[in-house]
């Protein structure tokens, strides 16, 4: 038992937690996955027992049991849904560390998670050199790429079989290599200068804003200038959850040191970003550094300062009891809506899972929403289940993230909005593709997107 119990450490350490699970089956009926596969191996309690028994020794890791770990988004609806809070999502996490540990990791993955995610230049390179070379990009590299949930899905693609025709490998390559802009977030910035009040804010610039969607960063800069920010750009890395997600800590602890000694100066200032999921983990940093083998009492005290620092750009939004841009029934736009169409009335809003089970902001984003004059805010049937995103899941198991996704782009038709809000860039890639392959004209946009047009 010790052996076992060595062997999978991660596990040993959550066992307590483990055993809180009930196997009552509740968690069914909010698991995106066990809605989609009907597999009990999908759901939490599955996942539970299975860790469980690992621990005993009753199992071992292997590629055909490997889907109860990675066959999870990580959402934390179960964890919502459970009576006793078992903190599931803990335990998949935990699952996928040893299994790194215990079965090695992917080469192409290292290489990303301690190569390119500590220097913002040293990856926009790749993506760079990727998106102008196209068709002869190895096919591993745009696949690797992906677990940043930056592409979404495109309908009929699933893992890519070393037996597949090259001709369909870079059909799908050139797909994704389409979707990147010719100039990143942190190329525009420096072109056009950052002003401000009094106020000081740092942006953390996230890989997918940076590299995928500029403009909603220049939105974002945009509503903190309005809300009175001065704005700093500093030179941060990927904030780490992609490794951390994908069961490698220490890339992901690495990661965090070098973010928390970029932030050092400045200890007044906010840390503002426009991805809920950096946000998210942003502010887990003491929690994420306490892992394996702790840091010095003196870089934990320099962790929970940062992470004190931490702000989701939807939480600025609100000013005391009520948001920025209330002014009344009477109200009109603080100026033209610019590259928000103004035919768009008919609002709904999608709950990234970092902006609501793991931050709670939820109800902040729907004021800011609702709030804004001329605005029909429309509550769309399960806004907070999972999109199918969630970075690596989208990578190693396609189909069934595009059944997840399908769920909700039916439910974004069916409120009858014409536009889709959200506050994370996986979200709002894997959003975007979902539409245009249900040839809809609804529009998915962020919300710094809209709320710039209603500051002064």
């Amino acid at each position: 038992m010790v052996e076992v119990e060595r062997k999978y450490r991660e596990l040993a350490e959550l066992s307590a937690e483990i055993s809180r699970c009930g196997r009552c089956g509740f968690c069914q009926s909010v698991c995106p996955v066990y809605h989609v596969s009907s597999f009990e191996g999908s759901v939490a309690r599955g996942r539970n027992m299975y860790a469980r028994e690992l621990i005993l020794g009753h199992i071992d890791l292997s590629r055909e049991n490997d889907a109860f770990f990675s066959e999870c988004l990580l959402c934390r609806a179960c964890v919502d849904m459970c009576f006793s809070a078992v903190k599931t999502d803990e335990i998949v996490l935990a699952g996928r560390r040893a299994s790194g540990r215990v079965r090695g990791m992917s080469p192409v993955y290292t290489y990303i998670f301690n190569d390119l995610l500590p220097d913002h230049q040293k990856l926009g390179r790749v993506v760079r050199l990727a998106a102008s070379t196209r068709r002869i990009v190895p096919i591993q590299v745009i696949h690797a790429l992906r677990i940043f949930g930056w592409t979404g899905l495109v309908r009929g693609t699933h893992r890519v079989a070393p037996s597949e025709p090259a001709e369909t490998k870079l059909e799908r390559a050139d797909q994704f290599l389409r979707e990147i802009p010719k100039t990143f977030l942190r190329e525009r910035l420096a072109q056009r200068g950052l002003t401000g009040g009094t106020k000081q804010a740092a942006f953390f610039v996230g890989c997918g804003t940076n590299f995928m969607f500029p403009h909603v960063g220049e939105a974002s800069i945009d509503v903190l200038e309005k809300l009175g920010y001065q704005v700093t750009v500093l030179e941060n890395g990927c904030c780490g959850l992609p490794a951390f997600a994908h069961g490698a800590l220490e890339a992901a602890q690495r990661l965090a040191i070098k973010n928390i000694a970029a932030f050092s100066d400045g200890r007044d200032s906010l840390i503002v970003t426009d991805c809920s999921s950096c946000a998210s983990f942003l502010k887990d940093y003491p929690k994420l550094l306490l892992m394996g083998n702790p840091p010095d009492k003196a870089v934990l005290l320099e962790a929970e300062a940062f992470s004190a620092r931490v702000r989701d750009i939807t939480e600025l939004l609100k000013d005391g009891d009520r948001p920025h841009f209330f002014h009344g029934e009477t109200a009109r736009p603080a100026k033209k809506m610019g590259a928000v169409p103004i035919s768009l009335r008919r609002v709904t809003f999608h709950d990234p899972c970092h902006l609501s089970r793991h931050q709670k902001l939820q109800a902040v984003a729907r004021e800011a929403l609702r709030s804004l004059p001329s605005i029909d805010f429309i509550e769309m049937k399960e806004a907070d289940w999972c999109c199918g995103g969630a970075g690596s899941f989208a990578v190693e198991h396609p189909d069934l993230s595009l059944k997840i996704l399908d769920r909700k782009i039916q439910n974004i038709i069916s409120s009858g909005a014409d536009t889709i809000v959200t506050t994370c860039p996986a979200c709002l890639m894997q959003i975007r593709s979902g539409l245009k392959q249900r040839g809809s004209t609804i529009r998915a946009l962020h919300l710094a997107e809209i709320t710039r047009n209603y500051l002064a």
